[in-house]
Formats: structure tokens, C-alpha cells, sequence
């Protein structure tokens, strides 16, 4: 059962390969000196004490609780040792640093290892002094963090409530004792391929009952998954949990791996089965890059739209691109001819700040083109509709996406911008196939679940059903229309066709009738009929899209509040 950090006062963090990535690999550096450590205080070769450190390990919860069992020794050398290591691997971590202040209430590190220990690593990490206290293994009196015995010792010496405390760590059978007693738990899997923890991890079909679900993370703050390998199972799942994810070209994705579909006949490489073309049409992962350099780059982009959790608003940067700034290309970027394409993304290039449109998804969904933006400085959320895919039209993939990023939108305090031009949802037979028409109800229940503010520029079409879905029912949201825009029930081209089918089956002359119909209703669809009617706010001089939205933007500033949202984002 999932749990919110909602009453979470008290936070309790393990210290190795959780607040330190297992990528630093110190404890390669601490197993080999417990094996040198037996081998010289007990005279044995260092083979066998490496047997009897991995044999005490299991039966007694750590190697020193069997070397003190067993052979009575004196844990204080035992402890200096094995934890004299080289802490080049481990950086300074300036934005670790800066999330554990944002925690409110008390830090605690609980360790199995010893308080000097925890001191260094935490030194180098630049984080000691956000902590209270460390609390390591000759505080809990040697009894491994696996036994509730070690958690009452923790919870009392620091007059902790179980329900107010969240523990941190990348053990799962560490987690049980907390999780029997109350507390919130937080497993923290790491990457790295080599340690057998992570390995046995990677082989789960879901978490265990003691390990709060990941995704509730996606409800309070913006996570992000990097693929810089092969991930399979739960490494997948946990790989596309995430409000964006990245992999390199080099890696795979996969519910199961080659030798397993391979059992159902399908012999095919990781790259066939799960590689980024396959991923990121499908919609399993968000963006492909060629190196870890440029994923990590990506990731610092996106995060830099939104806020550090939902409890504070998106950041306002600095912005010289003057917001009345006209572009005179927009006059003749829509054709005169509607059945002509054209190309959207300079145009959203034109109209938010210079440099600053953040593609997402753009393999999946590609009718609709969704990114970050900044309109002076303030960052929002912006769809668009992209004529070079059916016109525009949404499909099943196009809904999906629409989902995934207004919730992101609403979760994180991020107005929305939405360049319309969709002649309504994809029709015939694939798509009655891809039951969009279920799909794209769900995107309509979504954006109408919205409460941020929206605003709609229509470029050119918005018909039917996924036309008329172009801003949330109900609600003040404006809408401003190019003279180029056109909209209804249903296009002419095949609509009149079948809205007047009887009477013009009946004519004396069919073609002839059809050809009046169309004259009539051509005359009739003029945007300024609509606009009489206050449909839109304005019809406007392209020219001016970008102050129109900047203003919005600057309108839409004040009237949003930090907070968890009513409902928990899906990922």
C-alpha cells in the first residue's frame, strides 16, 4: 500500500549506495578489508575468511555480529579497518545538498556502519550538517538493521513516532522492520549493474508489500529516468515511472529479454526487441540520445521548467526577448489552400522566448507536438497541433500523449498553451482498430479535470469531437483565433456529404445540390460569425501571438497555488 510523505516530519536516511550512488563502488573497498581484516585476526588464508565473512553475513545479518558471536572479538579494530577506504570516488553533491534543506522537520542518518564513517562520507558529500545526528552500529547495539530490535533502539533514543517517519534505503529486506512498524519506506534502487542487491531487485515482477510504490513520487516531485544500459522487468517499469525519460541509443527497454521471447519463437537482438526506435515511437521512453553526457544534459533541461516538488511554483527566469517582439514570417505561414501543409514548430519557435521550446515525445503521438516553454521568462506547457501527421488529426497515440502531459502540466502549476489546427479525431478503419474514440474521451476527461490556467491560440482547423476538445469545458480559459481559422461540427470536405445525405439522394440533380449545400455553408463559416457570438475572445493579427501569450502568462502568474493537486498524476 502507497503511502504520501503528507505527515512525514522525521526523515531517516541509510548512508552506503543511498545517499551516495553504489556507482562509487565503496564497498568493493570495504569487502575486500573485511576479508583482510578475518584472514590476519584469525590466521586463515584470505580465501577461506572470505567464506566465512560472506557464511557469517547470512546466518547472523552482518559479518561482524558472527566475528563477535563466534569468535568473541572486540568490534572497535574491526570497525576501523574495514572502513579505512579512499573516498576520491565519492563527489560533492551541491544539489543533494540543497533537496535534504528542503526537507522539513529532522535528518537522521542510520547506519550499519560506524559513526566515523559516516562522518567522512557525508563530509565529502557536502551534506553533514543537514543532519542531526548519526545513529550506527554500536548505537543500536550491534544488532543488524534487519531486526526491529535496531529500529525500537533508533525510534526511542530520538523519541520518534513510526507514522512520522520516512526511512531511506537500498536494502529491501531492510525496509520490513520499518514498514511493520509504521514508518514510510523508500527503497532506493540504484543502476549499478554489479551489486547483487540491485541484481535480485531487477528480477521482481512488482515491489514487495514493505516497499511504498515509486510512482507516488510522481504526485510531489519531477522525477526523471536516465536507461544507460539494458533494463528489463521492474528496471523497465521503474525506467518509464517518470515524468520524462531518456535512453542512449546504445541501450534496450523490455518487459522480458531476447532469451526469454526467444522462448515464444521470436529470436530477436536487444536492439529489435526493446532499442530506442522501438521505445520511443512506442511511447515507452520520451527522448534517444548518443551519450550519457547529452541524457544527463536533457535531464537538467526539463527539471529546469519546473519546481523542486509540487509545493512550490514553476521558476521565473530572466528574459530579454521583448515580449511584443513580432514576427512578420506568421502572416504566410498558413497556406491559402486548405488542403496544403505546413510546418508548426517555427512557429512555436517564433512565439515563445527566443531558444527555449523543450521538445517532449517527439516520436510518440506525432499529430501533437508537446514541450516546455518560457513566454518572459515563465515557463508553461505547450501543445500543438503538427499538419505533416493526418492533418493533425488525434489518434489513439496522440490522446495517450495529451494525457500524460496536461497531468504533468496540472501536478507542477504550469500554464497551458495549445496552437490548434485538428480536423477532429483519426477516422476509418486503423482507427476504430486503435479505439481512439475511447482513448480520446480520456483526454478529454483529463484536460477538463484541469485547473491551471489555459489558453488556446486556433491556427486553422478545429472540428469535431478533438476540435472542440481544444481548452477545458466549463472555465474561464481565452481563446483567440488567426484569420485563418475555421471550425464546426464536421469539415466540408465528406461532412456535407454525410449531414445531408437524404436530401441529396433526393435531388433531381445530386452533385448539383451537393455544390449549393457547400456554397451555403462555406458563406456561413466565416470566424468572425463566431467571434460575434464571443466564441473567441479576438481574431487576431498573427503578429501578435507571442504579446497575447506573453500577457497570459503574466496573468495566469498570480492566480496559481502550490500544492498537491486532486488527483495523483499516472505515469
Amino acid at each position: 500500500m502507497s503511502r504520501t510523505f503528507d505527515q512525514t516530519g522525521v526523515w531517516i536516511f541509510d548512508l552506503d549506495n543511498t545517499l551516495y550512488p553504489a556507482e562509487c563502488n565503496l564497498f568493493a573497498q570495504v569487502d575486500r578489508r573485511m576479508a583482510e581484516f578475518i584472514a590476519r585476526y584469525l590466521g586463515v588464508p584470505f580465501e577461506y575468511a572470505r567464506h566465512l565473512q560472506k557464511a557469517y553475513y547470512r546466518q547472523f545479518g552482518t559479518t561482524l555480529a558472527g566475528l563477535m558471536q563466534v569468535h568473541k572479538m572486540a568490534p572497535g579494530d574491526f570497525l576501523d579497518y574495514v572502513h579505512d577506504i579512499d573516498l576520491a570516488p565519492v563527489p560533492e553533491k551541491p544539489e543533494l545538498a540543497a533537496a535534504l534543506e528542503r526537507l522539513p522537520g529532522r535528518r537522521l542518518i542510520f547506519t550499519a556502519g560506524s559513526h566515523r564513517h559516516a562522518e567522512r562520507v557525508a563530509g565529502k558529500l557536502g551534506i553533514l550538517h543537514l543532519f542531526e545526528d548519526i545513529v550506527d552500529i554500536v548505537d543500536s547495539a550491534f544488532v543488524p538493521k534487519e531486526k526491529a530490535e535496531a529500529y525500537h533502539k533508533l525510534l526511542g533514543s530520538h523519541a520518534i513516532r513510526p507514522a512520522e517517519a520516512a526511512m531511506f534505503e537500498d536494502m529491501p529486506h531492510n525496509l520490513v522492520a520499518p514498514h511493520d512498524l509504521g514508518m514510510t519506506t523508500v527503497l532506493v534502487h540504484s543502476s549499478y549493474i554489479d551489486h547483487p542487491i540491485q541484481l535480485k531487485i531487477r528480477q521482481w515482477t512488482e515491489p514487495p508489500e514493505h516497499v511504498h510504490h515509486m510512482t507516488e513520487n510522481l504526485a510531489h516531485v519531477p522525477v526523471v529516468g536516465l536507461g544507460m544500459g539494458s533494463v528489463a522487468g521492474l528496471g523497465a517499469a521503474r525506467l518509464a515511472s517518470s515524468h520524462y525519460s531518456i535512453m542512449t541509443k546504445q541501450s534496450a527497454m523490455f518487459v522480458a529479454g531476447p532469451p526469454v521471447v526467444a522462448r515464444l519463437g521470436q529470436p530477436l537482438s536487444k536492439t529489435d526487441l526493446g532499442g530506442w526506435q522501438i521505445q520511443t515511437r512506442a511511447g515507452g521512453v520520451d527522448h534517444a540520445v548518443d551519450t550519457e553526457d547529452e541524457a544527463f544534459a536533457c535531464a537538467r533541461r526539463f527539471l529546469s521548467y519546473l519546481p523542486p516538488s509540487v509545493y512550490e511554483l514553476p521558476p521565473t527566469l530572466p528574459c530579454d526577448d521583448d515580449p511584443e517582439r513580432a514576427d512578420e514570417k506568421l502572416l504566410k505561414m498558413v497556406p491559402r489552400n486548405r488542403r496544403s501543409v505546413y510546418k508548426m514548430r517555427p512557429i512555436i519557435e517564433s512565439v515563445v522566448d527566443k531558444g527555449s521550446f523543450f521538445e517532449l515525445s517527439p516520436n510518440f503521438g506525432r499529430s501533437i507536438i508537446a514541450g516546455l516553454a518560457r513566454l518572459q521568462g515563465r515557463a508553461v506547457l505547450l501543445l500543438a497541433s503538427d499538419p505533416y501527421h493526418y492533418a493533425g488529426s488525434w489518434t489513439a497515440d496522440t490522446c495517450q500523449k495529451v494525457i500524460r502531459y496536461v497531468d504533468l502540466a496540472e501536478t507542477f502549476h504550469l500554464p497551458v498553451v495549445y496552437l490548434c489546427d485538428c480536423p477532429g479525431f483519426l477516422i476509418g478503419l486503423d482507427a476504430e482498430r486503435s479505439a481512439v474514440i475511447r482513448h480520446g474521451v480520456r483526454a478529454m476527461a483529463a484536460l477538463n479535470q484541469t485547473t491551471t490556467p489555459w489558453c488556446t491560440i486556433i491556427i486553422r482547423n478545429a472540428y469535431g469531437v478533438a476540435g472542440a476538445a481544444h481548452q477545458p469545458a466549463g472555465r474561464l480559459s481565452l481563446r483567440y483565433a488567426w484569420v485563418s481559422a475555421s471550425w464546426g461540427s464536421l469539415p466540408l470536405e465528406g461532412g456535407v456529404e454525410a449531414a445531408y445525405r437524404a436530401e441529396i439522394d433526393s435531388a433531381e440533380d445530386p452533385a448539383a445540390k451537393l455544390q449549393e449545400i457547400e456554397a451555403r455553408l462555406h458563406n456561413m463559416k466565416s470566424p468572425f460569425r463566431s467571434a460575434e457570438k464571443f466564441w473567441v475572445e479576438e481574431i487576431i493579427d498573427p503578429r501578435r501571438t507571442r504579446s497575447l501569450l506573453c500577457e497570459f502568462a503574466r496573468l495566469a502568474e498570480p492566480v496559481r497555488t502550490a500544492g498537491k493537486t486532486h488527483f495523483s498524476i499516472r505515469p
